[in-house]
């Protein structure tokens, strides 16, 4: 199949598009993802709930399957910061779209102009390329673009499949995919829209998509534009869209890092915080992926998890990769988060700055979780 596919937009509670876009499918896409050197084998010591210890001389990356208990995990992290005033309307209240939150500062960055939206990231090249750096270090974590293997089996197998990204960017999943398996048809989705009605799918001129559309759904990294009560019902939609049988994939960080040093653990502290008054959005939405699938009840069939523990400036390529994409990710929350803590844009960064040097010295870990699933063949949706 040639030409440009269509990309749905899902109309409301929480799914919702902020910009269509066509993905233009190259037809001379290999058979498999071509081999990158990885880094040495890291010794694990970092435990992660929801996740059994993993043993020694652990694959590359601190990839590991695991199993869970499905059990919902919240944050009691305390709050004394020393070096930052928390100020709580500031963090509630701020928006891009807003004057009243330092306009001035936010034309530094661009942003999406969804109102609707909680999403506090930039839209812009600079945040796009963190976005496509983060996209091939997972890559290079779980070892392939598709972490599901049924659904991996399925587009080998099925002409035609449909696909849905959602949460797509600029493009850079899906473009890797097709190149893969180029005889599906693909579609993506670039952010969600909140507002207080059911969720549901559709475009952007209102043509709803139908239930039981997409073979495979795919869904990458969105806890920081999904609040804490919207993922249940958002779970809920991908499996309306999902055809019975069919397979959905789902992606996040925990946005708290593990093993953290003084600095940095204080910026957490009030990362945390803001996080909380912001939109209550998720700290621990990988560990808390499981849960949010398990009270889909039986919609959900056979459930495959994993869990990668990815080293922050250090152990060789993956954790300066990482670091890098984290370091330029807390700098895109510069304009949200300064007002909150009550410093200077300059402040914030020199003490983004620091946090390098610091994840070396205590073999800092950000934990990545995937959740994927079949879809009941015989849910009610």
């Amino acid at each position: 199949m040639g030409g440009s596919m269509s990309v749905p937009s899902p109309r409301s509670l929480a799914l919702g598009l902020s910009r269509e876009k066509s993905i233009t499918q190259n037809s001379n896409g290999s058979n498999s993802i071509p081999a990158v050197p990885l880094p040495l084998p890291i010794p694990v010591h970092v435990q992660v709930p929801n996740a059994p210890p993993a043993t020694n001389n652990t694959a590359a990356c601190l990839s590991v399957d695991s199993d869970s208990d499905d059990s919902y995990w919240d944050l009691d992290v305390g709050f004394a910061p020393q070096a930052a005033v928390f100020d709580v309307t500031a963090a509630k209240t701020w928006h891009p779209n807003n004057s009243t939150s330092g306009r001035r500062s936010v034309d530094l960055r661009e942003y999406h102009a969804i109102d609707s939206s909680d999403y506090v990231l930039p839209s812009d090249e600079t945040e796009q390329s963190r976005v496509e750096l983060e996209h091939y270090m997972l890559r290079h974590v779980f070892k392939n673009d598709i972490v599901c293997p049924p659904a991996r089996a399925l587009l080998e197998t099925t002409s035609n499949a449909k696909v849905l990204d959602v949460g797509c960017a600029k493009g850079f999943w899906l473009d890797s995919v097709q190149k893969v398996y180029p005889e599906a048809e693909y579609h993506g989705v670039v952010r969600y829209r909140r507002n207080n009605t059911r969720t549901t799918t559709g475009s952007k001129t209102g043509e709803n998509n139908d239930d039981n559309t997409f073979d495979y759904v795919h869904q990458r990294l969105l806890s920081a534009g999904i609040p804490k009560h919207c993922f249940v019902p958002v779970i809920a939609e991908l499996i309306r869209v999902t055809k019975p049988g069919g397979f959905i994939e789902l992606v996040e960080a925990d946005m708290i890092l593990a093993n953290m040093g003084p600095k940095s653990s204080e910026y957490n502290k009030l990362f945390h915080e803001a996080l909380s008054v912001k939109a209550n959005f998720d700290a621990l939405a990988g560990t808390n992926l499981s849960f949010y699938v398990k009270v889909q009840g039986k919609k959900v069939g056979k459930k495959g998890i994993r869990a990668a523990r990815v080293p922050l400036n250090w152990n060789g390529p993956i954790g300066t990769m990482a670091s890098g994409m984290v370091q330029e990710g807390l700098n895109a929350l510069s304009d949200w988060l300064h007002t909150s803590f009550s410093m200077s844009r300059d402040e914030y960064q020199a003490m983004v700055a620091e946090f390098p040097s610091e994840w070396t010295e205590y073999q800092t870990v950000i934990n990545y979780h995937v959740v994927y699933f079949q879809v009941a063949a015989g849910r009610n949706v």
